[in-house]
C-alpha cells in the first residue's frame, strides 16, 4: 500500500489547504446572511420595531414636513413587507390619508438604483379626507430616500371625504363622500394611474335625501397638478353620468375648481324638491366652476310642471293651474360673463 504523499516539514498538507479555503468561503458567503438573520430576528421584538417607526416618524417631518405613524409593521423574505395602522399628513393635523394595512414588496434589484421599485402594493381599508389640508412638501428634495414606482397596485374597502363646497356649487351640493372603492393602477414617473374599479358615491343636498350612485372611472394625479378624471361613470335611482375633466386640489391655484365635460341623464324630481316622479331630462355640455361658466344642451320629455314652481311667482303658478301638467322642451343654454 503506497503511502500518503508527504510535504516539507511545517507546510500544510493540500487537502487541509483546501479545507481551510472552503471554510474561508463559506465564512464570507455565511456571514452577511447571519447578519441578515439576526437583524430580521430583532424585527421580532415588539419595542425594536416601534423604535424603528419612531426613527421613521421622526425623518419624515424634519425632512419632508410629514406627520407619519404607524401601528405595527414587519418584514419578510424577497423583500415583502406589511404595515398596520396608517396616518400621513400634515404636522398638528387630522391625517389626510389613513390606511388600515398596507402590503407590498420591494424588488431587490432596485436598491441601489435611482429609482426605487416596488413590485405591488396592496393598499386595505384606505381613506382619503380632502378636507384635511394637504402637506407643504419642501420644493428642493432633500438627501434621504431614493424616489421609487409602484408596478401594480390595488385599493380594496377605499373611501374619499370630500371638502366641504362653497360659492355656487355649495347651493346644490353640501357633501359628499365615496366609500366601497376597489380599484388598481400604478405609480410611475411622478404619475398616479388609477382605474376605480367599483365604489359608491353618496351626495347630500339642501332639501333632498343623500342620493347614492354606482361609482366606476379612471383619475390621474401628478403633484402640482390637477385631478384628471376619464370616463367616469355614476348609476343611481333616477340618475346616469358620464363625465371627463379635472379637478383642482389648491385653492391658490389658477387651475383649482372644476371643469368637466359630462353626458348626463335624470328625472326632474332630484332637480326640484317636491316634484312629482316622471319624465326625463337629457343634457350634455361643459362646465367651470366656481365660476359657473359653461354650454348645455337640454331635451326634457314629459318633465311635470312642478320642477319650475321654485322660479314662478305662487300665485301665478296657481293661476296658470300648471299642477299635475308636463311638457316637453329643447334649449340650448350658455353660461358666463355678459
Amino acid at each position: 500500500m503506497d503511502e500518503p504523499t508527504q510535504t516539507r516539514e511545517g507546510e500544510p498538507r493540500p487537502s487541509r489547504r483546501r479545507r481551510k479555503l472552503l471554510l474561508l468561503a463559506l465564512a464570507l458567503v455565511a456571514l452577511p446572511l447571519l447578519v441578515l438573520i439576526a437583524a430580521l430576528g430583532s424585527l421580532r421584538v415588539d419595542s425594536v420595531r416601534q423604535a424603528v417607526l419612531g426613527r421613521l416618524s421622526s425623518y419624515l417631518a424634519e425632512e419632508f414636513k410629514l406627520a407619519f405613524s404607524a401601528r405595527d409593521f414587519d418584514v419578510g423574505w424577497g423583500g415583502r413587507f406589511e404595515i398596520t395602522g396608517v396616518r400621513v399628513g400634515a404636522p398638528g393635523a387630522p391625517p389626510l390619508v389613513t390606511a388600515e394595512r398596507v402590503r407590498g414588496a420591494v424588488d431587490l434589484w432596485t436598491l441601489r438604483s435611482p429609482v426605487l421599485g416596488l413590485r405591488y402594493v396592496e393598499v386595505e381599508s384606505p381613506r382619503l379626507d380632502l378636507a384635511a389640508p394637504i402637506p407643504e412638501v419642501p420644493s428642493d428634495e432633500p438627501s434621504g430616500p431614493p424616489g421609487f414606482e409602484i408596478r401594480r397596485l390595488s385599493v380594496r374597502d377605499g373611501a374619499i371625504v370630500g371638502a366641504p363646497t362653497e360659492g355656487a356649487l355649495a347651493e346644490w351640493v353640501t357633501a359628499w363622500r365615496a366609500d366601497g372603492l376597489g380599484a388598481s393602477g400604478s405609480f410611475r414617473d411622478g404619475v398616479w394611474d388609477v382605474n376605480v374599479e367599483q365604489g359608491r358615491a353618496t351626495v347630500e343636498r339642501p332639501g333632498f335625501s343623500p342620493l347614492v350612485a354606482r361609482l366606476a372611472g379612471r383619475l390621474s394625479y401628478k403633484d402640482g397638478a390637477p385631478v384628471t378624471f376619464r370616463d367616469v361613470r355614476a348609476e343611481g335611482d333616477g340618475l346616469r353620468l358620464a363625465a371627463s375633466g379635472s379637478v383642482g386640489l389648491d385653492p391658490g391655484a389658477s387651475s383649482s375648481g372644476v371643469a368637466a365635460t359630462f353626458d348626463a341623464t335624470v328625472e326632474p324630481r332630484l332637480l326640484t324638491a317636491g316634484t312629482p316622479p316622471g319624465g326625463r331630462i337629457h343634457a350634455r355640455g361643459d362646465v367651470r366652476l366656481p365660476e359657473a361658466t359653461g354650454r348645455v344642451s337640454l331635451t326634457a320629455e314629459a318633465v311635470p310642471a312642478e320642477v319650475a314652481r321654485p322660479y314662478l311667482d305662487g300665485e301665478l303658478f296657481a293661476d296658470l293651474s300648471l299642477a299635475g301638467t308636463v311638457a316637453d322642451a329643447r334649449a340650448d343654454l350658455t353660461a358666463g360673463p355678459g
